[in-house]
C-alpha cells in the first residue's frame, strides 16, 4: 500500500497532468471546428462556373452599389448567415436558330437555319448582366432568349443582303450576325463564340432558278450543295 501511494503523482505533478489533457482537448476540439467551419463556409469555385455571393452591399464594376459579388474561378469564404451561395454554368450552350419567311433584299422570303455557340460573358462589367436576368433560372431560359435575340438580328442582316449573297457568302451573313448581336448580347451579359448559317431555302423556287442558272453545277464558290430548292452549307 505504501509503495502503490509512492507511485501517484503528488498535487503539483496531478494538476500540471490535468492542464495538459485539457489544454490537448480544448486543441483538438478547436481544430475540429475549425475543420467544419473550413468545409462548411469556404466556397471552392470550379473553372466552368460562375460563383455569386449575395446579401452584402458591394461596388459593382460601374461603380454602382450591387448587393453580390461574383467570383471567376478560386476560392473565397462566404460569410454565414449573411451571405448565400450560387452557381451559374459558364459552359457554352448550342444555340439553334430556325427562321422562317425572312425577307431578303428583293422581297424575296427565305428560311434560314443557323446555330450559335453562346456562353455568359467573361468580362465582369459585363457579366453581371447575366447575373441579374438569369440567376437561378434554367439554362434552356438563357438558351430561348439568346435565340430570338439571334434571329432578329439574323432576320435584320438578311434583309440588306440579296439571296445571291446569303447563299454564296454565308461568312458575310456570320460577320453581319456578329457585328449586330454584339450591344445586344452584352445587355444580356452573354457572349457568341462562333455563328454559322446551316441551311437556306425557299418556297418559290427563286434558289432553284439560281442553281439551273449555274450552268449545271452543284456547288457554289462558299461551299453550299444545292438540293432542290434548298442550299445547305458544307
Amino acid at each position: 500500500a505504501v509503495a502503490f501511494a509512492a507511485a501517484q503523482p503528488d498535487g503539483p505533478q496531478k494538476k500540471v497532468l490535468i492542464g495538459g489533457a485539457i489544454a490537448a482537448g480544448t486543441c483538438l476540439l478547436l481544430s475540429l471546428i475549425f475543420a467544419w467551419a473550413v468545409s462548411r463556409f469556404l466556397v471552392v469555385c470550379p473553372p466552368n462556373r460562375l460563383l455569386v455571393l449575395s446579401g452584402r452591399r458591394h461596388v459593382g464594376p460601374d461603380g454602382a452599389a450591387v448587393g453580390y459579388r461574383i467570383v471567376q474561378g478560386g476560392r473565397v469564404f462566404r460569410l454565414p448567415v449573411v451571405e448565400t451561395a450560387a452557381f451559374m454554368d459558364t459552359t457554352t450552350i448550342l444555340v439553334r436558330v430556325a427562321m422562317r419567311n425572312a425577307y431578303s433584299a428583293g422581297g424575296i422570303p427565305l428560311d434560314v437555319d443557323a446555330v450559335a455557340a453562346v456562353r455568359l460573358s467573361d468580362q465582369e462589367h459585363v457579366v453581371v448582366h447575366a447575373v441579374e436576368r438569369f440567376l437561378g433560372r434554367d439554362r434552356q431560359e438563357l438558351r430561348r432568349v439568346a435565340a430570338e435575340t439571334l434571329e432578329g438580328v439574323l432576320r435584320s442582316a438578311i434583309a440588306g443582303m440579296t439571296p445571291e449573297e446569303v447563299v454564296g457568302d454565308p461568312l458575310k451573313v456570320g460577320a453581319a450576325v456578329l457585328d449586330g448581336a454584339g450591344e445586344d448580347f452584352d445587355k444580356l451579359g452573354l457572349a457568341i463564340d462562333a455563328f454559322s448559317i446551316q441551311h437556306v431555302a425557299d418556297d418559290q423556287g427563286y434558289l432553284e432558278s439560281l442553281s439551273r442558272r449555274a450552268d449545271g453545277e452543284t456547288t457554289s464558290p462558299a461551299g453550299m450543295s444545292v438540293a432542290g430548292q434548298s442550299w445547305t452549307s458544307v
